[in-house]
C-alpha cells in the first residue's frame, strides 16, 4: 500500500554537531557488532529471491539500508545479517540488534512472527547489556500485534494506528513541515512516512512526539541494556542523504543521533 509521505522537524540529540568523518580515536576501539535481522523481515524479490528492503547490502534508492550501515560503520560498527530467529548464542557478541517493519502477510505470505520464545531471549540479552532498535511503520505496513510480544516487556507499546498523514514535499515547495517536540536538545529535519505512534509504560521515556502528543521515537532502559523503539523505518537510502528532498533536511545527522545513544 501506497502511503503518503511526511516531513517532520526533530528535536533528537544532546550535544555538539557530528561531523561527516567518525571520531579519530574510534580508529583504535574495539568494533561494535551491529546485527540486522532479515528474519522477522523477509521480504524476497519474487523474480530473483534475493531479499530486498532494509538490509545492509541493498544500495538500491527505495528501502535499502546500505548508508544507514555506512553511518554505523563510521562509528565503529561491524556490520551482521541474522536470517533465522534469534538464540542467545547468535546474539551473543553483538552490541546492537536492529529489528525493522515486521512482516504482515502483505508482505510475505508466511511471516515469521515475534513469538514468547523469541522475546524472552531478546530480552535476555537486553538485561545483560545488548542494546536493541526496533522500527516499525503504520498499521496498514507492517505487523504491530506480534512485535508487541516483545515490545511490552520493555514497557513500549506500538498503537495500532496511522499519524503524520500529510502532503509530499520537494524541493520546489518546501514549506510543509510537521513539527515534533523532544526532551533532549539540538534539533534536525527529520523525513518521515506516515507512522504508527507509541505508548510508554514503566521506566520507558518519550524522546520525540507530536505537538497532538503521539509518541513516535522512545526508549526504555532494561537491566545493563536499552530498547529504542521507532514508530517508522525512516532511514532507507533516498532519506538518509535526502536526495528527494530540499536541502535542509538532515536525516543523516539524525539518525547518526540515534546511533550515539545505542552506542554510549
Amino acid at each position: 500500500m501506497h502511503k503518503i509521505i511526511v516531513t517532520v522537524a526533530l528535536a533528537l540529540c544532546a550535544g555538539a554537531a557530528l561531523s561527516a568523518q567518525a571520531p579519530s580515536s574510534q580508529a583504535s576501539a574495539p568494533a561494535h557488532k551491529i546485527l540486522l535481522d532479515t528474519y522477522f523481515n523477509h521480504e524476497a524479490d519474487p523474480s530473483t529471491g534475493r531479499l530486498q528492503h532494509y538490509t545492509w547490502d541493498d544500495t538500491s534508492k527505495w528501502g535499502g539500508y546500505s548508508q544507514f550501515g555506512e553511518l554505523f560503520v563510521r562509528h565503529g560498527g561491524t556490520l551482521a545479517m541474522l536470517n533465522e530467529a534469534p538464540t542467545s548464542t547468535l546474539l551473543k557478541g553483538s552490541s546492537v540488534y536492529i529489528i525493522v517493519d515486521p512482516d504482515h502477510v502483505k508482505d510475505n505470505p508466511t511471516p515469521n512472527c515475534m513469538d514468547k520464545a523469541s522475546a524472552r531471549t531478546i530480552a535476555r540479552w537486553v538485561k545483560k547489556g545488548g542494546n536493541l532498535l526496533v522500527l516499525t511503520n503504520d498499521r496498514d505496513n507492517c505487523d504491530l500485534h506480534y512485535i508487541n510480544i516483545l515490545m511490552d516487556r520493555f514497557g513500549l507499546h506500538y498503537n495500532d494506528t496511522t499519524i503524520l498523514q500529510l502532503e509530499i514535499p520537494t524541493p520546489e515547495n518546501p514549506t510543509n513541515v510537521y513539527p515534533l517536540q523532544g526532551i533532549i536538545g539540538g534539533e534536525d529535519k527529520m523525513y518521515m512516512r506516515g507512522t504508527s505512534s507509541i505508548r510508554c509504560t514503566n521506566k520507558a521515556k518519550p524522546l520525540v512526539w507530536t505537538p497532538d502528543g503521539d509518541i513516535v521515537i522512545a526508549e526504555a532502559p532494561y537491566g545493563k541494556g536499552k530498547v529504542i523503539a521507532i514508530a517508522d523505518p525512516w532511514v532507507y537510502n533516498e532519506y538518509i542523504y535526502h536526495t528527494l528532498l530540499p536541502d535542509n533536511y538532515d536525516n543523516a545527522s539524525a539518525a547518526e543521533h540515534i546511533i550515539e545513544r545505542l552506542l554510549d
